[in-house]
């Protein structure tokens, strides 16, 4: 097989996943499901997925979440000998 040949075929394979890839996009299944349904290795899938630029990520259950600063505990000396006093 020689180069010109080979270039193509990666390029005619990395084509059909990437139509793969968009189908599952607007198909509203899961990765597994969207393979399952069109005769796909997920591992496969997963392998292509990454290749292409702004691919949504997979959603593994994961959220960001705003995080809540606590309010500071006062320390209140009550001894000279360094004893303290915690309050909310």
């Amino acid at each position: 097989m020689d180069e010109t040949h080979e270039t193509t075929t990666r390029a005619s394979k990395a084509g059909a996943w990437e139509a793969h890839i968009r189908a599952w996009e607007v198909s509203g299944l899961s990765q597994v499901a969207f393979c399952r349904e069109h005769g796909l290795k997920h591992a496969t899938f997963m392998y292509w997925h990454q290749k292409f630029p702004g691919s949504p990520k997979p959603d593994r259950g994961l959220r960001l979440v705003p995080l809540q600063e606590k309010p500071r505990r006062k320390r209140h000396c009550i001894n000279p000998i360094g004893l303290y006093l915690v309050t909310h």
